[in-house]
């Protein structure tokens, strides 16, 4: 699937809109996005996976970045 460069976020507050507004708006989207792709999201969780972050990265006048990682229990033999 190409990116639409028009549709990638970005915290630079847009003219005609306050930063609250437009950051309302930005959480909206994430939200939107983690439920529109909870599946894929979910897809390496096994019954080892300890724990998995998400960490949302919301840095002025930049695009927004979601980084996933997981942990897994290791078992010995």
């Amino acid at each position: 699937m190409p990116l639409e460069v028009r549709k990638v976020l970005v915290t630079a507050v847009p003219k005609g809109k306050t930063p609250s507004e437009h950051f309302t708006t930005l959480y909206e989207e994430i939200g939107k996005h983690l439920v529109n792709n909870a599946s894929v999201l979910a897809s390496d969780v096994t019954e080892l996976t300890s724990d998995v972050k998400i960490e949302i990265s919301l840095n002025p006048h930049e695009v927004i970045t979601l980084q996933k990682t997981s942990n897994t229990i290791m078992i010995g033999e």
